[in-house]
């Protein structure tokens, strides 16, 4: 798969990107972008109401798209207002970790499953502290601490550190990194002081 531009992870385009790795239909697929579109415009919560409205689908082929998502785990029902709404959260994350699983090879994920393990534990990691998925530029800059690093523990440890000084920002992670490795000898051993 090839990505280009600065927009590769917006969720509309994973989700066309990826569609043939879920059993979506059209139309689950065009309320899937509708109720996307509408979280974009506004906080409020999406109704069933406010898809007919958009899509001019009937109320009872909503409904059934909505159970067909829902029984698919794409879909949760959000009931912290007045009003039953509807999130995709669950997707967003499902297209994500799909979206991960690309950046890697076939062969390499044959050939080396700790370090993919290690890999996506960095990734977890990173959105776990930030509280969000990863933007292109901070994929980069992993990608970067991956091809010059060796010992992933080092990019976890670092991690965790940021999280610990409540610092929830990639640079600041890159940073404690820096520190991290200039603090240890070629072998990985840390130097003494």
């Amino acid at each position: 798969m090839k990505f280009k531009g600065s927009n590769v992870l917006n969720f509309t385009n994973l989700l066309l990107e990826f569609s043939d790795k879920f059993d979506f239909t059209p139309e689950e697929i065009v309320v899937i972008l509708m109720i996307n579109h509408l979280k974009s415009q506004s906080d409020e919560i999406i109704t069933a109401e406010m898809l007919v409205d958009k899509t001019h689908m009937t109320k009872a082929r909503i409904d059934e798209i909505l159970v067909s998502l829902y029984k698919k785990q794409y879909l949760e029902y959000d009931l912290t207002g007045k009003t039953v709404g509807v999130k995709l959260d669950n997707l967003e994350k499902l297209l994500y970790k799909e979206f991960e699983k690309s950046l890697f090879q076939a062969d390499e994920m044959e050939q080396n499953k700790e370090e993919i393990a290690a890999k996506t534990a960095i990734y977890e990691a990173l959105e776990d502290l930030m509280q969000r998925s990863l933007t292109n530029l901070e994929i980069n800059r992993v990608e970067d601490w991956l091809s010059n690093t060796t010992d992933y523990a080092v990019i976890i440890n670092s991690i965790k550190d940021a999280k610990n000084k409540k610092q929830k920002n990639i640079y600041s992670v890159d940073q404690i990194l820096i520190r991290k490795l200039r603090e240890m000898d070629s072998q990985g051993n840390e130097i003494k002081k």
